[in-house]
């Protein structure tokens, strides 16, 4: 499944000369005067490398912030789920494809447990000030289609009004937006329905996720 139609017009992807990417509105925190923010230290998105890569450019992101070097670089992170050499560019057709997050991220030993439901903002909260990376599914307003992105960072402003800084591997720097917007109407154009906590200490290499993982998802 391909970048829904709904999200265009826009840039190319990184690492493309052509196709479907997503335009950024705004990046950075607003001034936080008496209020507080926090960020991942060393987190940065990867920019997803096709179509339907949300999720390896996510694995591949929460492995670099864990120094998890076996499963830094997305072809080899698709090679290992579709199970077929993604890294050879004459396998892009059968090697972009939607996949869940829960399995690649558990081959990584970081993998803690998937909630299927929002957070409030005191979790993510402390799984930033705890250096742990957040990752979250974004599902569509307009489409059956879904989305996988990271919490890079927050901050409250004097007035208290919370926001989050988000790692889209669709939009290079990070996507500013109040926790409020991000939860319900992320980018106007869908919710944050699915939570992923990772763990700071890896599991056994190849440490199987908790439960079920979901359905394939689009970008």
């Amino acid at each position: 499944m391909s970048i829904p139609s709904f999200m265009l017009p826009t840039v190319p992807l990184a690492g493309r000369s052509s196709g479907p990417g997503f335009l950024s509105k705004a990046a950075g925190p607003p001034p936080v005067g008496g209020g507080r923010a926090r960020s991942l230290n060393r987190f940065v998105m990867q920019m997803q490398l096709h179509d339907n890569w949300c999720w390896a450019a996510v694995t591949a992101s929460i492995a670099q912030f864990y120094r998890a070097q076996s499963w830094t670089v997305q072809c080899v992170v698709a090679a290992a789920e579709k199970n077929t050499q993604c890294c050879d560019p004459v396998n892009v057709t059968a090697c972009d494809r939607p996949a869940p997050l829960d399995t690649p991220l558990g081959r990584t030993g970081h993998f803690s447990q998937r909630v299927d439901s929002s957070e409030e903002f005191s979790t993510v909260v402390a799984e930033i000030d705890a250096q742990r990376a957040f990752a979250c599914r974004i599902e569509w307003h307009q489409s059956s289609d879904a989305h996988f992105v990271a919490v890079a960072g927050y901050s409250v402003d004097d007035s208290g009004t919370e926001y989050l800084e988000i790692g889209d591997p669709l939009i290079p720097g990070t996507v500013h937006t109040t926790y409020a917007e991000f939860s319900s109407n992320y980018r106007q154009a869908g919710a944050w329905a699915n939570s992923y906590f990772t763990l700071s200490s890896p599991l056994p290499a190849g440490g199987a996720p908790a439960g079920d993982a979901l359905a394939p998802v689009a970008p």
